[in-house]
């Protein structure tokens, strides 16, 4: 009996599970609705100011010193102290906010974009109303309500997947510490699984973002990865574990950091914390320092 067990683990050393597909996905963060024009209204820093002014008359100090998910919850729990208005109230505040973001020039090319999976931190649904001139909101699932795993909105042919909740639900709206907290335990459920069904080669009957961090090359792009973004960070952290220690599977799918060649320097210490998690960097050569408008033009007409 020692044997055979023996035999089959050796098997599983010489044949792992490859988990490579060859689809492509693309992860965009909130640096495609920053424009100098826009008063980076949309700037999660300048959002938590207008917070702190309608919610906490102001007197949250040093907001952009402290890590971000706390000082909304610091936000919060002034708020409840004084009796101003309860958690909804906020997220309805900020629904409001999203609500005057328009599309800019950058969106003028997604339709270009050759992928069928857009993940994207954003709660707008801007991507969606970019590559779809009469696009309708699907009804929101009544599977997830807190946060967004599964679900997903569907554009011209594609899958948008908003990872931090969106518009359409206040409730699924990541903010807080204590969100991003529970959200990272509903992200290691599902990557738990995910590897699972990966080398028991179960097909999931319903798809999630978590998986095509198993399944697809991701390009990340403008997304700043701050620290405190725990669910990303345990994701990728758990991706590259799995694939050091076990032998019976290999993850050689590939994620890249996408950053024009400007910023490279300014970047290092996030790029340096990146590849010890196994993400690759991809600079974009762009000739003129701060010509963003140029590095999504090149994205997102596969033009890197």
């Amino acid at each position: 009996m020692v044997l055979k067990q023996k035999k089959i683990i050796e098997s599983d050393k010489d044949n792992p599970i490859g988990t490579r597909v060859n689809r492509k996905a693309h992860l965009f963060g909130n640096g495609i609705n920053r424009m100098p024009t826009s008063g980076d209204r949309y700037e999660w820093g300048n959002l938590l100011d207008r917070l702190n002014g309608e919610f906490a008359d102001g007197e949250i100090s040093e907001i952009r010193e402290k890590p971000f998910p706390m000082v909304y919850d610091e936000i919060i729990n002034h708020s409840l102290n004084n009796g101003i208005s309860d958690e909804g109230e906020i997220k309805r505040f900020i629904r409001q906010e999203i609500n005057q973001l328009q599309t800019n020039n950058r969106y003028n090319d997604f339709r270009n974009l050759k992928t069928e999976e857009i993940l994207t931190t954003n709660y707008d649904y801007l991507i969606e109303k970019s590559l779809e001139e009469n696009w309708k909101r699907e009804p929101m699932s009544k599977n997830e309500k807190k946060y967004s795993i599964q679900r997903r909105q569907t554009s011209s042919e594609r899958n948008i997947w908003h990872i931090h909740g969106e518009e359409g639900d206040i409730r699924s709206i990541l903010l807080g510490f204590r969100h991003y907290i529970d959200c990272s335990s509903a992200v290691k459920k599902r990557a738990h699984k995910a590897v699972n069904d990966l080398k028991t080669k179960h097909r999931p009957k319903e798809e999630s973002w978590v998986d095509l961090f198993f399944t697809h090359d991701i390009d990340i792009i403008g997304l700043g990865m701050d620290f405190t973004e725990y669910p990303m960070w345990w994701l990728l952290a758990f991706r590259h574990y799995k694939n050091t220690i076990d032998k019976r599977l290999s993850i050689n799918n590939k994620i890249r950091f996408v950053i024009p060649s400007f910023s490279i320097d300014e970047k290092k210490n996030l790029t340096d914390m990146l590849r010890a998690y196994n993400v690759e960097l991809k600079a974009v050569k762009i000739l003129q320092y701060g010509d963003y408008n140029r590095f999504y033009k090149k994205i997102l007409n596969n033009d890197y």
